[in-house]
């Protein structure tokens, strides 16, 4: 489309020069399983609270239709650990409930905004190496039991 998408508010305007090529749709997933952490409240629409029961409890995602990783573009986890300024957060994720025992972990220091568990399509590519589609994600959103945690819905990206 040859869209300049720069942005002049901020100091990577000058190392990138993004423009967009292709449409993208997005799919807005709530969890469909939370396990091993205590519900405590709803803490404002779609995002509730948490207290974990067990180390690594886990949020699992199932899309309404199956996401070709060839399509695939962007994913962000909406949660934030309250209690991660105790010690490095150990969040990870799992496709597709493969790779669950050798799970990647989100790199907390890159992270822009508390909400935010943010996956590219390039880092898929080191998450999944050989899944040729995404019907399902695993996300542990704490380290230990007694963390609490917020956990929302979840946002996938694909290219159409």
């Amino acid at each position: 489309m040859g869209i300049n998408l720069r942005s002049e508010n901020d100091s990577l305007a000058f190392a990138n020069d993004l423009h967009k090529t292709r449409d993208v749709a997005r799919t807005i997933v709530g969890p469909d399983a939370i396990d091993g952490a205590r519900h405590v409240e709803e803490v404002s629409d779609g995002m509730h609270l948490f207290v974990s029961t067990v180390d690594h409890p886990t949020v699992r995602y199932a899309l309404p239709a199956r996401v070709e990783a060839s399509s695939f573009a962007c994913l962000n986890v909406r949660s934030t650990n309250l209690s991660s300024f105790l010690e490095h957060s150990q969040k990870w994720l799992a496709i597709n409930e493969e790779r669950r025992d050798d799970p990647w972990h989100f790199d907390e220091t890159q992270k822009s905004r508390p909400c935010m568990n943010v996956v590219t399509r390039n880092q898929l590519r080191a998450i999944a190496t050989d899944v040729d589609a995404i019907a399902s994600f695993t996300f542990s959103p704490a380290a230990r039991a007694g963390e609490h945690f917020v956990i929302g819905c979840a946002e996938v990206f694909q290219l159409t």
